[in-house]
């Protein structure tokens, strides 16, 4: 069975899962040629987000990412992250010798008691960023890892009040991030005002895993 994405694109009006061969499909018939790729790992709200920033051309995501994780097979939720990966950039990143790969992991970057699996698949991405980008500088291409922390969602709403006042005081900066926030330092990173930057983590968590 094909992975489930969810598949934006500027000028696309679809919000829905799509498979990777239908990807591929567009990408090889030339319909899709995007500057940059954003592999979002179980963040709700960060897609939208990203498409009010109006600087990203793609975003991709597991549809079941959560259950996958949940599950405790991280595996697949790294192979989907490059297996995607792969297909944009051998097929249009690399023939227009240029573009942007964001993958969006998550802080703490440690291990977290109980769920081993997560920090696991959160580590091979962080690599698999580092790696790439030495594999695909000499082709214009920049690989970079973005981990945010605990950000405000809908999902994390549901706790309540009580249960954010204790996760805010985890944080030195005595708040929760938004997606907001997290969705303006990835375009920053798309954009050629970071083309220096390549191969790296960017923590974007108010402080946390500095404090430790």
């Amino acid at each position: 069975m094909a992975s489930k994405l969810w598949f934006y694109a500027e000028g696309d009006a679809r919000r829905g899962p799509v498979s990777l061969d239908d990807l591929i499909g567009r990408l090889a018939t030339g319909q899709l040629a995007p500057d940059a790729l954003v592999w979002i790992g179980g963040l709700p709200g960060l897609g939208i987000a990203l498409l009010a920033q109006q600087s990203l051309l793609l975003v991709a995501r597991v549809a079941a990412l959560h259950d996958v994780l949940a599950s405790g097979r991280p595996r697949l939720a790294v192979d989907a992250a490059w297996n995607v990966t792969r297909e944009v950039a051998t097929r249009s990143m690399i023939p227009n010798r240029g573009g942007v790969v964001v993958f969006v992991g998550f802080s703490p970057r440690r291990g977290i008691p109980g769920f081993a699996h997560a920090p696991a698949a959160r580590a091979a991405v962080e690599n698999l960023a580092a790696a790439l980008a030495g594999e695909w500088s000499r082709y214009g291409i920049r690989t970079v890892c973005v981990a945010p922390g605990t950000i405000l969602t809908e999902g994390l709403e549901g706790y309540g009040a009580e249960q954010i006042a204790e996760w805010e005081k985890a944080i030195p900066a005595g708040r929760l991030g938004t997606p907001e926030e997290v969705a303006g330092v990835i375009a920053f990173l798309a954009s050629p005002a970071a083309s220096y930057v390549t191969g790296t983590t960017v923590v974007v968590d108010g402080g946390a895993d500095a404090w430790g």
